[in-house]
């Protein structure tokens, strides 16, 4: 079985997202209701995508429980590893 020994923050995967989908981050954040400085916490990995924000990212096609789930295999897989 496959066991990475580390894990992806879910920003590195709105990161690629935004960058695929040639978006810019003040229209993405617009769009989802954050401000830009939340978007970029995110993407840095500073704070994590909770209900509002996973509902929000909805219009561009992802189910909101997709994003939680990353989320909560992130946080898992990081208090596991201390």
């Amino acid at each position: 079985m496959f066991n990475p020994n580390y894990t992806v923050h879910p920003g590195e995967y709105i990161l690629e997202f935004i960058e695929t989908a040639s978006l810019k981050r003040e229209d993405f954040a617009e769009t989802i209701g954050i401000s830009l400085e939340q978007l970029e916490d995110i993407i840095n990995g500073k704070s994590g995508i909770d209900e509002k924000i996973a509902n929000a990212m909805a219009i561009y096609g992802y189910a909101p429980k997709y994003w939680l789930s990353m989320q909560a295999g992130y946080e898992r897989d990081i208090t596991c590893r201390i």
